[in-house]
């Protein structure tokens, strides 16, 4: 219910913007993007059965928030407010004793802790790109949402978060050097002392994991299963490798989750796929750090991170972030006047559209 609702908003979202921005060069880009991507994912199917007819629908479900982001420079307080809102959510989870597993009747807990990370990243690039400020609080709260969830992978990523954003605070913001170094160690302070209270028993469990096992697991094992089926033919290749096809192995027990985004990718759409979507976000990533845009490319990072420890992309919702990498390198300089300020990190002047106004 869950999934159809989202799918059913994106789909809304398109729409829209087709409505609105169907003449324009930047939708034949975007349009063109997901038609090809549902080319290359139909071929894999037919080869390898990793994805199903019913995929196909997130592909398009996902462009159409994507299109709105590229079109219109979204306000930074949307995705702070919705972070906030989740966050709230899971508080009252935690209050009235809901175990995490409960949060989510479909789908696994690793989801709490990779929804809060993206809506975090999501915020901070936006702020950023807006106002060139950096707030601690999304990174403070999301370290006790992902103990919550109990993953490893995602408690490790949002204290990682954590760090980057109080080294970014030091070293970026516009205060005196004192106070900022006491408002980050009254932070540390807070958050260790909160995490504790509510999450003892739970921290002791997680480093006893960490110490046994580390962030790899079952995880390394089915890489390497991966690994080893793409190893065994051209065609597995090419085309990405069957997942579900031998039932002995541990990814098929996994109902074919790989646990890595970016094998994902390559077992839903192939080597074509992986290279033209990995190649743009490089591309993507070098023009930030050309344009000394460090702290983005950094908040861009930790989700990647995060990527590398689960299915969340290709299909999932970090589809949203790196669709938005994507399509403006693919768009080229021809239509990238059409994008959005945030996105178009070609455009060298200071002037910023928020919702079809211009702001100095």
């Amino acid at each position: 219910m869950g999934n159809a609702f989202v799918a059913a908003i994106g789909v809304i979202c398109l729409l829209y913007v087709c409505e609105k921005e169907g003449s324009s060069p930047l939708f034949g880009v975007i349009f063109g993007f997901a038609s090809c991507v549902s080319l290359l994912m139909l071929v894999s199917m037919l080869y390898n059965q990793n994805t199903s007819l019913e995929d196909f629908l997130w592909v398009w479900a996902y462009s159409g928030p994507v299109a709105i982001m590229l079109f219109q420079s979204v306000d930074h307080r949307a995705f702070t407010i919705a972070f906030y809102a989740v966050v709230a959510f899971l508080l009252v989870q935690i209050a009235i004793g809901v175990d995490s597993t409960e949060v989510f009747k479909s789908g696994s807990r690793n989801g709490i802790s990779s929804n809060v990370i993206l809506l975090a990243v999501l915020a901070y690039y936006y702020r950023w790109r807006q106002l060139r400020k950096i707030n601690l609080l999304p990174a403070l709260l999301a370290v006790p949402a992902c103990l919550y969830s109990v993953g490893r992978a995602g408690v490790a990523i949002s204290i990682l978060l954590l760090a980057f954003v109080f080294v970014a605070y030091l070293v970026l913001e516009d205060r005196p050097a004192f106070l900022k170094f006491l408002i980050v160690a009254l932070a540390c302070a807070l958050i260790a002392i909160f995490a504790v209270e509510l999450f003892s028993g739970l921290i002791d469990s997680l480093l006893e994991r960490f110490q046994r096992e580390g962030l790899e697991s079952g995880r390394a094992k089915m890489w390497s299963e991966y690994f080893g089926l793409v190893s065994t033919s051209f065609g597995n290749l090419l085309l990405g490798a069957p997942t579900m096809a031998d039932m002995s192995l541990r990814i098929a027990f996994q109902q074919g989750n790989l646990h890595n985004s970016f094998l994902m990718l390559h077992a839903h759409f192939g080597a074509i796929g992986f290279v033209v979507i990995t190649v743009c976000s490089v591309i993507f990533l070098r023009q930030l750090v050309k344009r000394g845009e460090l702290f983005v490319v950094g908040i861009i990072g930790v989700a990647i991170a995060r990527m590398l420890f689960d299915g969340i992309a290709f299909f999932g919702p970090y589809d949203l972030l790196f669709m938005c990498m994507v399509i403006p390198v693919l768009c080229g300089g021809r239509y990238r006047g059409a994008l959005s300020r945030d996105w178009n990190i070609w455009d060298k002047s200071n002037r910023l559209r928020v919702l079809g106004r211009s702001r100095a």
